[in-house]
């Protein structure tokens, strides 16, 4: 039996690669070292680190290292290249072993004169690959469905060799040494994914479970909680049904992100753009106000029967903390006889607290107040700071840091902001993994007109709609933007700027709980010196 050891909880790893971990453990000697979950970072010369993990590493009697990327799911295979989607971004897996492969390379040169002899594998355990030569892999660096009583021979043909102690004990002293600088840093994206997966997992069984008539679900989640995860299954049934799904949310940009993400077969819209087009030439728009224009235009539909080709037979509504009576009301008209009615909120973020709340007719609800998105020492920051009741369960895999509190002025923000950025980059993070925000609206953002930071060119929301109605961005790295129009997304690296209070209300704790809470590995704070002084009274 081979010698484990795993920095991942099981519970991190999803089924497949749990069956795989106690198929290799029981198959291979004693006189192997099996690694799982193992995480990495190369700096390259540029000064920044790629960051990642390794499915699978094993440590052959020889002192040979090989590097084993599991794929299970869909998936593609188009010019040569072996191609998997993760939520609507395409990856290659043959260009992902290649970076493991060259990074470890990388580190092990840089602490020791002697060769490291290391080799890789795809395993693809629910695929027959029925042409090998249509992928750029010759057969013995590949394992798929058709040999998966191979994988353990296929390994020791790989890794053989004379038996060398020392070198087999040098790379294993590597592989844990690689192990202990990486864990407080590494992007950790596939690890948090597993996370996800197991909140969906539990998430959707109990939705799955609920027998109510008419089928009208409220679940109230946290952020982090996957209630989008939630929403993404219960349209795809609905496709997969034969059905037509509607969801709605309050905020543009998030519509516009998941209109990438949902499958094709149903609608994602706002409220506003779904009254838009419900009332398309069904209206005069002679209002005076044109502040006053979707509520005249919903208030007149309401006023009429339901047009029959408007009704869907599943409708999601997110963001619904946000939603007026009257959006609430006109959402619900979609609904088909029959047909099933979700709707997801979460107090917490409501970032309008003033206005009515909306209470929509359910006839079962329940709560997810487990986070899986942040790190856990982020969440017991925020329950702490916030007085949170209840609070937010932290559930994800990383521990993190504390998030990074300074007070700044308006004059030095610019300057701190920066520094921020470009210690971020030299952590490893990517441009496109950081996200600077605002707790102000876009229209009083003190960010609004920058152009650069860091040297980075800036991107962030031109005022401009393209031809399927979208809102375009800048040509940037770095994404700028304020707290309401980024509700529901997320970014590896928050910097939270335009923090000023001088006492600490609803509104504020609000807006504070869906900045930090965007945040999937490091926060950033900056903050005026009165406002300090708020938060400081907090943690009194």
């Amino acid at each position: 039996m081979a010698q484990v050891i795993s920095t991942a909880p099981e519970d991190a790893l999803h089924d497949g690669e749990l069956d795989t971990l106690n198929r290799l453990k029981d198959a291979l000697t004693d006189d192997y070292v099996l690694f799982a979950g193992l995480e990495w970072a190369a700096t390259h010369a540029g000064g920044n680190a790629y960051f990642g993990e390794i499915d699978f590493a094993i440590v052959a009697p020889s002192g040979r290292l090989l590097l084993i990327e599991q794929k299970n799911g869909g998936l593609q295979v188009e010019n040569g290249d072996i191609i998997k989607t993760y939520k609507g971004v395409r990856k290659s897996v043959g260009r992902q072993v290649r970076r493991c492969v060259t990074a470890v390379m990388m580190q092990w040169q840089k602490q020791h004169s002697v060769l490291l002899k290391v080799d890789s594998l795809i395993y693809l355990p629910d695929y027959r690959v029925g042409d090998i030569n249509a992928v750029h892999l010759d057969g013995l660096h590949l394992v798929d469905a058709s040999a998966l009583n191979n994988l353990p021979e296929r390994i020791m043909q790989l890794t053989e060799g004379e038996p060398d102690i020392e070198q087999k004990i040098l790379v294993q002293q590597f592989l844990i040494g690689v192990l202990n600088l990486t864990l407080d840093v590494g992007s950790c994206v596939e690890r948090q994914e597993r996370a996800y997966r197991v909140a969906l997992g539990n998430s959707w069984s109990l939705l799955q479970s609920l027998h109510c008539e008419p089928w009208r679900v409220r679940v109230a989640g946290r952020a982090g909680s996957g209630k989008t995860q939630i929403a993404w299954q219960l349209f795809n049934a609905c496709i997969e049904q034969g059905g037509k799904p509607l969801y709605i949310c309050f905020n543009r940009p998030l519509a516009d992100a998941l209109s990438q993400w949902f499958p094709q077969g149903g609608t994602v819209t706002t409220v506003d753009s779904l009254t838009q087009l419900y009332m398309h030439n069904q209206s005069v728009y002679d209002f005076e106000d044109l502040s006053v224009l979707f509520t005249r235009l919903r208030e007149q539909a309401l006023a009429e029967p339901q047009r029959a080709d408007w009704l869907f037979d599943t409708v999601i509504v997110d963001e619904g903390q946000d939603f007026s009576p009257q959006q609430a009301a006109f959402s619900e008209r979609f609904v088909a006889s029959g047909g099933k009615f979700l709707w997801l909120e979460d107090d917490m973020q409501r970032l309008f607290p003033s206005r009515e709340a909306a209470t929509p007719v359910v006839t079962a609800s329940f709560q997810l107040l487990h986070n899986y998105r942040s790190p856990r020492t982020l969440i017991q920051y925020a329950n702490f700071l916030l007085k949170l009741n209840p609070p937010d369960f932290p559930s994800s895999p990383l521990a993190g840091d504390e998030p990074l509190i300074e007070a700044v002025t308006n004059e030095n923000l610019p300057t701190r902001i920066e520094h921020h950025v470009r210690e971020s980059l030299a952590q490893g993070f990517l441009p496109q993994d950081i996200v600077v925000l605002s707790l102000r609206g876009w229209s009083s953002c003190s960010l609004r007109d920058i152009e650069t930071i860091a040297d980075l060119p800036v991107k962030k929301f031109s005022g401009r709609y393209n031809d399927d109605g979208q809102q375009m961005y800048t040509d940037g790295d770095l994404q700028v933007d304020s707290i309401y129009r980024y509700k529901g997304l997320q970014a590896q690296t928050v910097i939270l700027c335009d923090i000023d209070a001088e006492k600490m209300d609803d509104a504020l704790r609000n807006r504070l709980y869906v900045g930090m809470t965007r945040a999937r590995y490091k926060l950033v704070m900056l903050l005026t010196p009165s406002a300090e002084q708020v938060l400081m009274r907090q943690l009194v």
